[in-house]
């Protein structure tokens, strides 16, 4: 079972702080504990962690828990900013449509007989767009005891429009 970086750092960064409490300082674990915490991390992430002391400074050669902790916070927070960049972008792909081509045949002018069809089609069509009871959807009451997203997936299914979305 695979635990997300997140977490890891999360129970970590308790422990540490537990630890401290305790009155245990960084001198006296932070020595043997820095390979441990190394050992738990995933290999991408022990790459980068080596990576970046290579990067940081050719001089320090010391493994230090602090700058270990600092490292994973910022792994965090990327994965955590990444993470919301992709949720962002995924979510205007689901909702984008496509809008319909309007055919030669819509744009022209409506005739009377277009006027009187259409006008009758709507007293035919009353039912409820939630129940399909005998009444308009904003009087439903099965309506009104749905979540707002419920309604939505209902209107979003039958294609309705959403004036009947908040009422």
């Amino acid at each position: 079972m695979k635990i997300g970086l997140p977490i890891v750092y999360d129970k970590l960064e308790g422990k540490l702080t537990a630890l401290e409490s305790l009155g245990k300082t960084q001198e006296k674990y932070g020595n043997f504990l820095t390979p441990l915490v190394e050992s738990c991390l995933p290999e991408e992430v022990l790459i980068a962690w080596e990576r970046s002391r290579s990067n940081e400074n050719e001089t320090k050669s010391s493994r230090s828990l602090n700058d270990l902790m600092a490292f994973l916070r910022r792994e965090v927070r990327s994965e955590k900013i990444m993470l919301l960049a992709r949720s962002g972008f995924e979510n205007k792909q689901c909702r984008r449509k496509e809008v319909p081509i309007v055919s030669e045949k819509q744009t022209r002018p409506p005739t009377a007989a277009a006027l009187v069809s259409l006008s009758s089609q709507g007293k035919r069509n009353s039912n409820c767009i939630f129940c399909n009871g005998r009444h308009p959807g904003f009087k439903c009451f099965d309506a009104r005891k749905m979540t707002r997203q419920e309604r939505l997936n209902i209107l979003l299914k039958k294609g309705a429009c959403f004036t009947c979305l908040d009422f």
